[in-house]
Parts: structure tokens; sequence; C-alpha cells
């Protein structure tokens, strides 16, 4: 059967990439039972995409009782369009249960756009695990799994705090003066936490666990609880009139840095203070460290505001780049959905992280906004800058790997500081620098990587790179709107968005890219495409095809410079 991808008409995926930016690696999650065996990372798609003649769920995970229920969608063809097809949800008992909709009613999204929808509340009173599939005409998918968890107690939330201590055991054996565990007793320390939970899973403790690439254990708890261990790293970092614009700088570890990093924590104050000092409508308001950054402040994140974020941070295949925030007391924070619908991931080190999703659920407008998301793996694929862009955040900057603290904090500092410094041409000032400008500039100082290659998690040079408008301005940010109806205005709105932010393609094998809209004013032969590496992937209008094992990147970009955007490629 012929299949094709269908996206939701909403621009989802505007990343626009920094001109240049050098990121050697994307997307390279695996999955496994074992520390040394690894899995190909599957093909990454667009945060809303729905396969044709497949089904898809908002979540695998639900707590009983909760009344928004689970949404369900699937997309036809035009042969099902043009037969009036029949769109039903149905059990495992083979019982329909719903229909679906393409109306904008019952969770569907847009109405009219081949994708069927409906958001269906299961009549589950305990634990369990039910399967749905859904049918299309005589067509009916494969069956899509959801488990059904009970709200957590308080003794779910103590069983967390046990785990901790375990790993903690554990990791104790295997450390150094300085509190990490040295490179060459990483595999061993990792292996023993690996088989606590294989131990955990076969006496009922786990439902399920893996461990990635990445060097964290991910499992799912028998009470629904996601939770992650990650090994101890030193010295790596696992935001019509007038708009005000608040600054915020969030800093959840900075009393944890010591040594050499310590007298670079005050990074992001000091270019937080550079802008406010350039710029009268901007105000350094919040400088949140340490116990006062836990998730509830992600709730806070709103529009026209500069958001300098400075912490650690993971990824996994399953639930993507997560944020760590500080020790809190698990219970306190967030709800039984938060943590069974990995909104809410608790980790070995005391901390809490929170995922896309979280951000999906909770954050606002975030119009006229800049995210500088300092943490590791903050943009090691394309889902939670993308997240923050559904919010209408105007850009965010994110880091590619694991990356050297030291060179984070400085590149934080730079950034700020050369967006608020205007730049000159001979004895004339001639404005302020576009956010791309300034990351370059702040590059040229401190290096286009981090430079360090020998790192645990994959001989990977860091560096960070811009989603979103990467001509963002603060100038402009705080400046009157241009008034409408003006006779010469032309208005030129929209972006590049790419039908994927991912491929993974063999050596010798191809895959295919489209531009899935363009702004306007523009036609398709305004555009130019190139790979950063041809030495690893070659492009012909679109076509990639695989020349060796590695990762690199396509860029598309407008003639004029004014528009790009990217897709992560790894060959295997």
């Amino acid at each position: 059967m012929k299949t094709r991808k269908l996206s939701v008409g909403l621009s989802l995926i505007t990343l626009l990439a920094l001109t240049g930016c050098n990121a050697e690696s994307f997307f390279n999650g695996t999955s496994s039972s074992s520390a040394n065996n690894t899995e190909q990372a599957q093909q990454a798609v667009p945060i809303n995409a729905v396969e044709e003649h497949s089904i898809k769920t908002d979540t695998p995970y639900k707590t009983i009782g909760d009344e928004e229920g689970v949404l369900f969608e699937t997309a036809l063809n035009e042969d099902d369009i043009a037969g009036n097809a029949e769109v039903g949800l149905y059990d495992d008992s083979h019982n329909k249960v719903s229909d679906l909709y393409d109306d904008g009613s019952h969770g569907d999204r847009i109405a009219g756009d081949g994708i069927y929808a409906c958001r269906y509340v299961p009549d589950v009173t305990e634990e369990t695990q039910k399967e749905y599939s859904i049918k299309i005409g005589d067509y009916e998918t494969e069956p899509k799994s959801v488990r059904f968890f009970d709200p957590l107690t308080e003794e779910d939330f103590k069983t967390v705090d046990t785990l901790r201590d375990r790993c903690d055991v554990i990791t104790e054996r295997f450390k150094d003066t300085g509190g990490n565990i040295p490179d060459d007793k990483r595999d061993d320390a990792l292996e023993e936490v690996r088989m606590l939970f294989e131990e955990m899973e076969q006496n009922g403790e786990v439902i399920e666990y893996r461990v990635n690439e990445h060097q964290n254990v991910v499992a799912k708890l028998s009470s629904g609880i996601s939770y992650f261990y990650s090994v101890p790293v030193e010295g790596l970092d696992s935001g019509s009139a007038v708009n005000d614009i608040s600054i915020a700088t969030y800093q959840p570890f900075k009393s944890h840095y010591t040594g050499s990093t310590s007298s670079y924590q005050s990074c992001p104050d000091d270019g937080a203070t550079a802008i406010a000092n350039e710029f009268s409508n901007v105000n350094f308001d919040v400088n949140s460290d340490d116990t006062t950054v836990s998730p509830e402040v992600v709730k806070n994140f709103g529009s026209n505001q500069i958001i300098l974020w400075h912490g650690h941070g993971e990824y996994d295949r399953v639930l993507h780049s997560f944020i760590k925030t500080y020790y809190f007391n698990t219970s306190s924070v967030g709800t039984s959905k938060d943590y069974i619908e990995d909104r809410l991931l608790p980790g070995s080190d005391g901390c809490i992280g929170f995922t896309y999703k979280y951000v999906q659920a909770y954050c606002g407008d975030m119009t006229n906004t800049l995210l500088y998301l300092g943490c590791c793996e903050s943009g090691y694929d394309g889902w939670l800058a993308s997240t923050f862009l559904e919010k209408n955040c105007n850009a965010v900057v994110v880091n590619d790997h694991s990356i050297l603290t030291i060179y984070n904090l400085e590149m934080i500092r730079s950034t700020a500081k050369y967006l608020a410094e205007e730049k000159k041409f001979l004895w004339f000032k001639i404005g302020h620098r576009t956010l791309s400008e300034a990351l370059k500039q702040a590059k040229k100082d401190h290096g286009e990587t981090d430079g360090y290659e020998d790192r645990p998690r994959g001989k990977y040079k860091a560096s960070p790179y811009i989603y979103g408008n990467s001509s963002y301005m603060i100038e402009e940010a705080v400046e009157d709107e241009l008034e409408s109806g003006s006779e010469n205005q032309i208005e030129v709105t929209g972006s590049i968005s790419l039908d994927t932010v991912y491929v993974s393609v063999g050596v010798g094998e191809s895959a295919t890219v489209n531009i899935s809209s363009y702004p306007t004013g523009y036609d398709a032969s305004k555009f130019r495409w190139s790979i950063e590496d041809t030495s690893i992937a070659t492009n012909s209008g679109g076509t990639i095809t695989g020349v060796s094992a590695g990762s690199t990147i396509l860029k598309v970009e407008s003639t004029d410079g004014r528009f790009s955007q990217f897709c992560g490629i790894t060959v295997s």
C-alpha cells in the first residue's frame, strides 16, 4: 500500500538554523537491554505528524480517572476520503468505542486536513493495559497499547527515594575523590546499575527499562513513574506600544559547581545585566538559582521575555531532550498525570527533569521571547526546541551535545553581551546585532565548538545553534510595531518548514526531504540546498543519499540569506 506523511497544518517545525552552525552528530539515541548493545535510531518526524493508515496516540500511559481521555489519530488517503470511508476506534475486544472526526471537534486539530481524531475516555477502574486499533473502511491498523495506572500515592514517591538510595550505593563504589566516576570505570558502573534494573524488572518493580548511549538508564516503574539514572560527569553541563522585555536567569545547580568552573557561574547574570543596561525597556527582574528553580518556573515562561538558563540536560530516544531542575520532594511537585505521562522525571541525582510534554501542557504564549537553553544536549533533536516554537517562542538557542561547562557559560555571557552591543562601521554605530550575528561573534571569541572530543558520550565536539528566528534582535523586540496599511509596506510572513527534522539512512540508501511551506513572496527557485559534510551524505534536490557512516546537517536557505531551515542526517 502506498503511504505518505500528513503533517498537521500548523507550522510547528519552524526551525531557522544559524548560518554555518557546526554540529557533528544528531539523533543517535538507542534502546537496549545491555549497555554494550546499540540499536539504530529511528527516523524522527515533526511532533504532530500522523502516518497514513496508522494509529497515533498522545500518550502510551494514562492515569485512571483522568477525564481528559486519550487522543487517537490517523490519516486517510485520497481514495478513503473520496469513498467516504467510515473511521472508527476499536478496543481489544473488537468493539467499536468511538467514531473519529475531521471537523475540528472531539480532539481533531484542523477540519478537512485528512487527519481524523477522537479523544476517548475509557471505562477503566483498575490498573491494566489495553490495545486499540482504528478501522478505515475495511482496513484495520496495527494495535496501539495504552497502559493505565492508579493515581500516585505518597508510598509511590517513597519508592523513588529508595531506588535512588540503591543507585547511590553503586555509584559511590566507583566515584573518585572529586565525586565523579572516572572514564575507565564508567562502563562498569553503568553495567551494575543496568543489572539492578534488570532484577527489578524480573520481580515486577519495573515494567520496562532501557540503556541508551548517552549513559542514562531510563525505567518505567510499576507505579507509573519514569525514573532516570545518569552517571556523574565532571566539567559537562549534562531564553503597538513599546514592549517591556523581562529578562530572567535560571541556574538550578549554581552552588554545585566547584573548582575552576565556580568563577564562571556569574556569566548568565553578567549577560543579563549587559542587556538591561543597554535597553531602557528591558528589566533584569528574575535571578533564580539552586532551590528556587523548580519545574514550576517553566509555567512562568511567557511573552516578551529573554530567558538565560544554565544547568544540566539529558537525552533519551523516547523522551527526547529533557532539562533538570533542582532537588525537590517529588510528591510536592506536579501531579500523578505529570509523572505517569512522562512530563516530569525524578532522577538518580535527586533532581526532577521536565520534558517537551511538560512544556506543551503548561507553558503560556511565548511570543517575542528569546530562550537560551545552556544545557547538555538541549538540542540533540528537534523535539524540545520545536515545542517551545509551538508556543510562539521567537528563538531558542540550544546545544547539540554534552558541552563543557566553561565554554557553555562563556557562550551564554558573550552572546547576551553582543546582543546588547551596537555594531560599528568606522566611527559610526549602525544598530544592534541579530542573534545570529551575536552567536557568531561569541564563537569567534571562544571557538566554533567546545573543542573537547574525548568525552564519555561519544567523540563529538559540542556547539550552540539556533532554532527559530536567527534574525531576532532586541532592538526590534522593544520597538513599536510597523504601522499596518502603509502604502509601500510589503509584509513577508511565514518561514521555511521541512516535512521532517531528521532522516536516518544506510550507506548507499536514500531518503527524501521536502519543503512543506515557505514565506510569502518566495518561490521554489529562491532556495538553495547544501550539506555540511558531503563525505557523509550528498543531496540532489532534497534526495539525501548516504555515503559513509556519521552525522551531518542538511541546510535549506533562501538565496537572500533571510530565511533558513535544517534537517539532521545520520548515516549508519
